[in-house]
């Protein structure tokens, strides 16, 4: 036989291997048909591809729309049901597979006639069955009523969505600096403006008051000269105050009037007042508002003064710390109440964010201004143009504009949010707006941690009892090991005394914490409980003469009490006062404590607070997403952050206060000056008259604004 037959793939010489009887050099009558076998697998593999392509055959015309014909019913029937196909049974057939009768005798191999052959079983393909799909849970109505809802809420978060503006933080450093700058600026600029009112108004009631005054400036005598003077000096002032009149210009045709909008079209009609003046001089106009004007026009640049001094500090207090406290105001629900919440924060960009919201006075003015704007301009066409009287109307409108924009409206939140700003600043605290203090200030409960009752330096060590045969150092690093991992202020007043005493630290393991007020944990093949009284009677183990230890903490090695440490808390005068300022507010202090000794109770009793007053939680509400920040604290405690809740307090009272008194005055003096025109009472609408009621209605504004100062 010739070497490497698999390489020469000669088939003869395969024939005489496995003893082939067609062979040539084969005489072997016992030996395999080779050709037989070859014929008999190539017409396997034919039968089995004709099959797949007659299959593919089938399906195609199955698919083709003329072989689509199916009664009604069927087809109504394919939306519930699917057909299933099941497996072939059986193995192929061979139908050109040459028989045994074919092969001659003497090459078919012997078969034993115990185990005769049975041909296979023809392949029986069963037909498609019909299973039916489970029924929709949920009605077709019932479905439409969910589809409508929820594509009903896809569009108002869309819509949202748009109509939510995108706030961009900005360098605390850089707006620090630039607040600054135009804080200084609008302060140099408002006492020029100053000095003009105060020339413009003694020329106003010099007149009536019997002041002394030039000739030449005496409006009975020479009203063109004075009424140019005048107009002289506002115009000089409104270039002063370009950026107030500029920018409520602007929102006025962007749609979107505010505050200064209302100054702003009130300096506007006083100067068209005092042109038709002197143009007409015979038509008996009366003195222009051109002091009011003044007036409203150096107490918008002093809220604008106040609000960016406050922003300085605001932007000062966020560069204090790297990674400052947050405080949120947290709700869990509709029914629960507002909570005030601390909470560590990487950096200072989620309240930069807040800061860059407009406040309340902003987005109030934004509703009022439109309306007060119509409704002036149609007060002074009734009274003049439907009147017969045209020539009266910018002295009307300038009138009415005036007592639109009182002076309680244009300081209502600057100068509260200054002051607010400055006494924080010295604790390092600092609030988003107005808007942020108006939302903390209706919350009802505050979260307050062991180290806001208790920082470092309040809690000693005044004796310990040893009721077994241990050590004091042994006692005191077994207490020290299970209570440092943890975070408590015990463990560090342990860990000290341990190392003032030069004891030797152990390690604990397994440590675990109890609600019920103890630890546990594994030290070297001790098994060690460290807890209070009450804590060890639930574990059913008897402790003996605790008398004199109110505050103890007891040690328990292999369930035998091994001795106790008569703690000590002391409370600071600070913290007293800032508990009892949040009870003054309404607030309700909650403990989340980790120290098992500091309970409501314990609480109560040491700083003096009503029983009752504290309230504990086991599990601390966390901050989401639907959080609002509204302040900052550069150092934790309860101090700063007492000061920061009643700051909100004060500070959203007296805006709320100061809009309600200059929405009320304006409104008021729109409706009293349109009546006066009315009647053309000219004696009472002298500018005299209007700027008294003016300084009347804003001295309780003062008053509000001067109560932001105060202190906790």
């Amino acid at each position: 036989m010739k070497k490497n037959i698999m390489d020469t793939q000669d088939l003869s010489e395969i024939r005489k291997l496995i003893g082939d009887a067609s062979a040539p050099d084969t005489t072997d009558s016992e030996g395999f048909n080779i050709d037989a076998i070859i014929a008999e697998v190539e017409g396997t593999v034919r039968d089995i591809e004709q099959g797949k392509q007659q299959r593919v055959e089938n399906l195609h015309a199955a698919q083709s729309p003329q072989s689509r014909v199916e009664p009604a019913s069927t087809a109504e029937q394919r939306a519930r049901f699917r057909v299933v196909e099941t497996p072939l049974t059986g193995a192929p057939s061979m139908p050109n597979a040459p028989s045994v009768t074919d092969i001659p005798a003497a090459q078919v191999p012997p078969v034993p006639a115990a185990a005769p052959q049975t041909p296979p079983p023809a392949p029986v393909r069963s037909a498609p069955q019909l299973v039916d799909e489970p029924e929709k849970e949920l009605s077709e109505k019932k479905y439409c009523k969910q589809e409508k809802r929820r594509k009903k809420q896809e569009k108002q978060a869309h819509r949202v969505q748009e109509d939510e503006p995108v706030y961009e933080p900005r360098d605390p450093r850089v707006a620090q600096t630039s607040c600054l700058r135009r804080a200084r600026s609008l302060a140099g600029r408002s006492a020029l403006v100053a000095l003009l009112f105060l020339g413009v108004t003694y020329l106003t009631l010099a007149g009536g008051m019997g002041w002394p005054v030039p000739a030449l400036l005496t409006y009975e005598t020479a009203t063109v000269t004075t009424v140019l003077a005048m107009l002289v000096m506002e115009f000089i002032a409104m270039l002063v105050a370009v950026d107030i009149i500029g920018g409520g210009l602007y929102v006025l045709f962007t749609g979107a009037p505010d505050r200064r909008t209302l100054v702003s079209c009130a300096c506007l009609s006083t100067l068209a007042h005092g042109v038709s003046i002197i143009l007409k001089p015979t038509w008996g106009g009366l003195l222009p508002y051109c002091a009011l004007s003044l007036l409203l026009l150096l107490a918008a640049m002093q809220d604008e003064k106040a609000r960016y001094a406050g922003r300085q500090r605001a932007f000062k207090a966020a560069t204090l710390a790297t990674q400052p406290t947050g405080i949120f105001m947290h709700r869990d629900g509709k029914k629960a109440p507002r909570t005030a919440l601390k909470t560590d924060l990487p950096d200072a960009t989620p309240f930069l964010t807040e800061m860059e919201k407009p406040d309340v006075a902003q987005r109030f003015s934004s509703v009022y201004a439109p309306v007060m704007l119509a409704a002036s301009i149609i007060f002074a066409l009734v009274v003049s143009v439907a009147q017969g009287v045209p020539s009266r109307f910018f002295w009307a409108l300038s009138g009415l504009l005036t007592m639109s924009a009182p002076i309680g409206l244009l300081c209502a939140s600057g100068p509260a949010y200054r002051n607010v700003s400055r006494r924080l600043l010295t604790e390092g605290a600092a609030i988003a707006g107005t808007h942020s203090a108006g939302m903390l200030r209706r919350s009802k409960q505050a979260v307050l941690t062991d180290w806001d009752l208790f920082p470092a330096g309040s809690i000693t060590i005044d004796g310990m009892r040893n009721y077994g045969n241990y050590s004091p150092e042994k006692l005191l690093s077994y207490a020290a090991a299970v209570t440092s991992g943890r975070g408590l202020e015990i463990g560090r007043v342990f860990s000290e005394s341990l190392r003032e005493q030069y004891g030797r630290p152990v390690k604990a393991t397994n440590v675990l914490q109890y609600e019920s007020g103890g630890l546990s944990a594994d030290i070297g093949g001790d098994s060690v409980l460290v807890g209070t009284a009450a804590f060890l009677m639930k574990l059913h183990i008897r402790v003996r003469d605790i008398h004199g230890i109110e505050n103890g903490v007891f040690v328990v090695i292999n369930n035998q009490v091994a001795g106790a440490f008569a703690l000590t808390y002391h409370p600071s005068a600070q913290t007293y006062s800032a508990l009892h300022a949040l009870c003054r507010l309404h607030i309700k202090p909650v403990l989340t404590t980790r120290d098992f000794n500091i309970t409501p109770a314990m609480v109560d009793s040491l700083f003096e607070l009503r029983s009752g007053t504290t309230q504990e939680i086991a599990d601390p509400p966390q901050c989401t997403d639907k959080d609002t920040i509204c302040g900052i604290l550069s150092h934790d405690g309860i101090v700063p952050f007492a000061q920061l809740l009643h700051s909100c307090e004060r500070l959203g009272a007296a805006v709320r206060t100061n809009l309600s008194l200059g929405v009320f005055s304006g409104v008021c003096g729109v409706l009293l000056v349109f009546y006066l025109d009315h009647l053309a009472a000219f004696e009472a609408l002298q500018p005299k008259n209007l700027l008294l009621y003016l300084l009347l209605w804003y001295l309780p504004v003062f008053l509000m604004t001067l109560s932001t100062r105060k202190r906790i």
